[in-house]
């Protein structure tokens, strides 16, 4: 029997692609979704992506902050350690690492508000969210929308990034 062991630095170099990649889809959010609104002053003039838990993005989010604006605003990154901490934001990635608990409060307080909440757990969408990370069964990195999670914030997704996702609706 023989076992192959890789060097530690690859699994460290793919998931830093993944998170680029998912920054770059964080980014491409702002042109194909509108109707996020953080102007309660949390945003202070500025589009806010949130983080809630451990980010997982490195330098990606912020090197895409420095350089680029969306919907005509200065992008501000603001991470939340837990959701005691949440404030407002236009949209809002909830890392992997969150408890169950915690997703369903977040659904629970942005509902109805005109927020973005993408996360990368699997079956987040059917439960009232409206973005989701995937994995395709070719191993690309793919995303699920939920149309009902969408409809109830109020916000308009843009055909071209409807045709990239798998649609899903909320569990009865």
């Amino acid at each position: 029997m023989r076992t192959a062991v890789g060097h530690p630095g690859n699994v460290v170099s793919a998931q830093t692609k993944e998170y680029k990649v998912k920054a770059a889809y964080l980014y491409n959010f702002t042109r194909y979704v509108s109707g996020m609104d953080s102007s309660n002053g949390a945003g202070g003039g500025a589009f806010v992506i949130g983080v809630l838990g451990e980010n997982p993005f490195g330098n990606a989010l912020t090197k895409i902050a420095a350089s680029k604006t969306a919907q005509g605003k200065p992008i501000r990154i603001q991470e939340f350690a837990s959701f005691a901490d949440y404030n407002s934001c236009d949209i809002l990635f909830v890392s992997g690492q969150v408890s169950d608990e915690v997703m369903s409060a977040i659904v629970r307080q942005t509902d109805r508000q005109p927020v973005l909440v993408v996360a990368e757990s699997p079956g987040f969408c059917e439960l009232g969210r409206t973005i989701n990370f995937q994995q395709r069964p070719d191993g690309r990195l793919g995303i699920e929308i939920n149309i009902d999670a969408v409809g109830r914030r109020q916000l308009v997704v843009d055909a071209k990034l409807m045709k990239l996702a798998t649609i899903v609706r909320d569990a009865e």
